[in-house]
């Protein structure tokens, strides 16, 4: 399950259950919002950042939640925050 919160157009926070899918849907939620802003140009290497981040977060935590943040803090910029692995 994933449960999708946003506060603001520019902050969107994603949380997934940290297993075998989670990287694939870590890199197709990364790509809707970069699209969604767009900056479809980050879209590649956004993909390649995310998913290492949220495979290692998900091999260190099997079974837990992991936040996603994906944040824009300037027309053209934008940035994956922490990724947290919390217990449920």
């Amino acid at each position: 399950m994933t449960d999708i919160s946003t506060s603001e157009k520019a902050n969107h926070r994603f949380k997934l259950v940290a297993g075998p899918d989670a990287p694939q849907l870590a890199r197709t939620l990364l790509s809707s919002v970069l699209i969604y802003w767009r900056l479809g140009h980050l879209v590649e290497d956004g993909k390649v950042v995310v998913s290492e981040l949220v495979s290692n977060a998900a091999a260190a935590a099997p079974g837990r939640e992991i936040w996603l943040g994906v944040d824009r803090e300037e027309p053209r910029f934008a940035s994956a925050s922490g990724i947290r692995a919390t217990r449920s």
